[in-house]
């Protein structure tokens, strides 16, 4: 036998809810599929925007290093011309680096969370049923519980049933 339905038991703090979860069908599967590839994008260019200024900033951070061992060793050094001129070349690269890191674009992670939680509530509506769906719902936002924690939590439920069968 085969379910693509499930009957959870879902407690939020002290209260019981019963709601049932059905598998969705490969038209839902794929329309949900579809509404996250904006989500999904848009975090994929916020991990690369960010890798990138962690690259830069390491690059300053370097820089900065030898800008500071090279002072200590203008303190030793009689020939200070060659350190000072070598400082001068660390400080315009370390500008230019700074200008790359101030020229990549911020990206607003709220809004991609936004946008996931909008899809997620679609989900709510397509594969929850039950009594007690919409008195879970609310108390979920009444609490203050996001759908992306209600899913994960919901979906370690749903494999625990399916391993009953």
């Amino acid at each position: 036998m085969i379910k693509t339905r499930y009957s959870i038991n879902f407690i939020v703090d002290d209260e019981s809810f019963n709601i049932e979860v059905k598998d969705p069908s490969l038209k839902e599967k794929k329309e949900l599929e579809d509404m996250t590839l904006k989500s999904r994008e848009a975090l994929d260019e916020f991990n690369s925007m960010n890798a990138k200024k962690q690259t830069l900033l390491s690059q300053i951070e370097y820089k900065k290093e030898l800008i500071r061992v090279n002072k200590e060793l203008l303190k030793q050094s009689p020939n200070k011309f060659e350190l000072l001129s070598e400082n001068k070349t660390i400080l315009k690269e370390i500008a230019d680096l700074d200008a790359k890191l101030k020229s990549l674009k911020d990206i607003n992670l709220e809004k991609i969370n936004d946008e996931l939680e909008s899809v997620l509530e679609y989900k709510n509506n397509l594969l929850i049923s039950g009594d007690d769906k919409e008195r879970l719902l609310s108390a979920l936002k009444e609490k203050g519980i996001s759908n992306q924690k209600f899913w994960e939590i919901l979906g370690l439920e749903v494999a625990k049933e399916m391993e009953k069968k």
